[in-house]
């Protein structure tokens, strides 16, 4: 393992926010919303995450953020785990690719998981030039961080972070087809080999044929491939008009919560796109269906929950997704369905 080389260092003058001026930037900033509500979460002890706190400060969230993000966090975190040690993908040669990553830790925290034989995945991360731009340089000057990485070498021209597992690249998901793919295959995406695709807070920010273009392309392109996402639902609902509203008035717009309303319509969008099975839950059915009731019952001792039917309400219009594709596949129907069912490890 060796230090990041980068080829011309980053000036430690300019603020984040100075370097951003474009009309991207109200949703290039939610990436603080989602580390700032981790970081929260870990320290009261809602999630163990010894490396969010290298990415940014803490910032005291409400209990009912912190449980939203400790549901969403274990949800995603245990498909995730699924999918690496599955009967279908164990021992093979695996990659993840994680669209609008941010400043997301998952990468480092599976790689304690001593279960599990990450050096055989290969680890793809996607956000647009600043956030990979900042988050390179924090990983540069951590040695705890940079330690975990095989020869890891920054370009700041093609704003890529390579190491032999870790690949972090800037990239735009709108120009999907024309510059991402091509970009992800020099950097060693295989189509052939088994590809969990993990999208939280994201495609929802996107014109929804662009993202639709990005779900066939996965579907025609990949052999097996897994996709985990985590996004709003119910913009009909007053309380989905107030949220769509209030993300407004900081300039972010909800662009596929119109044409994907709903649990149903999401899932119908994949199987149009080509994609074999669709299954997806709220947070709230995730808390009462799926968490085990003694991690429950251990969240509760950390902080009190006064506004149940705020919480309801709220988990109620967000959900995580899983859906699965695959092409020439030898595995049973019986063996694709495990993947579809949400089950806490």
């Amino acid at each position: 393992m060796s230090d990041i080389k980068p080829r011309n260092p980053f000036s430690s003058q300019d603020s984040f926010s100075e370097r951003i001026s474009d009309s991207d930037k109200p949703v290039k900033d939610t990436f603080q919303d989602a580390l700032s509500s981790r970081c929260s979460a870990a320290s009261k002890g809602y999630l163990v995450d010894p490396y969010v706190s290298l990415f940014g400060l803490f910032q005291k969230k409400t209990p009912m953020i912190n449980r939203g993000t400790y549901i969403r966090t274990r949800a995603v975190d245990d498909l995730v785990h699924k999918f690496l040690t599955s009967g279908v993908t164990k021992s093979q040669n695996t990659q993840i690719i994680s669209f609008g990553a941010g400043m997301d830790t998952r990468y480092f925290n599976l790689l304690d998981d001593k279960s599990l034989e990450m050096d055989k995945v290969s680890y793809f991360e996607v956000d647009f030039p600043e956030i990979v731009q900042q988050k390179s340089q924090i990983i540069s000057k951590n040695p705890e961080l940079n330690s975990k990485l095989l020869n890891p070498d920054f370009d700041p021209v093609s704003c890529i972070l390579n190491s032999q597992h870790f690949k972090l690249s800037a990239g735009d998901l709108r120009l999907f087809n024309e510059e991402l793919v091509p970009k992800l295959i020099s950097l060693g995406f295989d189509s052939s080999i088994p590809s969990l695709f993990i999208a939280e807070c994201v495609f929802v920010y996107i014109e929804p044929e662009k993202v639709d273009e990005i779900l066939k392309w996965i579907s025609s392109s990949t052999t097996f491939s897994v996709m985990v996402s985590y996004e709003q639902v119910l913009s009909n609902s007053s309380f989905g008009k107030m949220m769509i509203s209030n993300l407004q008035m900081r300039g972010i717009k909800l662009k596929g919560l119109e044409k994907y309303p709903n649990l149903q319509s999401q899932k119908e969008r994949y199987l149009r796109q080509g994609w074999s099975l669709a299954e997806n839950k709220t947070i709230w059915e995730i808390e009462k269906k799926v968490i085990p009731p003694s991690e429950i019952s251990r969240i509760n001792k950390i902080e009190q929950l006064d506004e149940i039917e705020e919480w309801m309400l709220l988990s109620s219009h967000y959900s995580v997704l899983i859906a699965l594709t695959h092409n020439h596949s030898t595995y049973s129907n019986e063996e694709l369905a495990s993947f579809l069912t949400f089950s806490a490890s």
